[in-house]
């Protein structure tokens, strides 16, 4: 049976191949291969210090950045 004047016959079996293959991505520089033991660390940093910035006060900073104020003074964390 055709479809649109084309004739659909089967083949056998089908050899899939990419002309062109991905290329290889070279591995990450210094700076990205160090960011993960900086990240640990900063994270270390923030859980052994008791001091807290409530929630409220954060975002209300964040949004003032993201509004492009950047001279806005960042909530002081304070003990809780």
């Amino acid at each position: 049976a055709g479809v649109a004047g084309l004739e659909i016959r089967p083949t056998g079996a089908y050899t899939l191949a990419m002309s062109n293959t991905a290329r290889t991505l070279p591995g990450p520089d210094g700076d990205e291969a160090a960011e993960p033991a900086v990240l640990a660390a900063a994270i270390a940093a923030s859980d052994a210090d008791p001091r807290v910035i409530p929630h409220g006060e954060m975002r209300a900073w964040l949004l003032e950045i993201a509004a492009g104020h950047f001279d806005a003074p960042p909530p002081v964390a304070r003990d809780p």
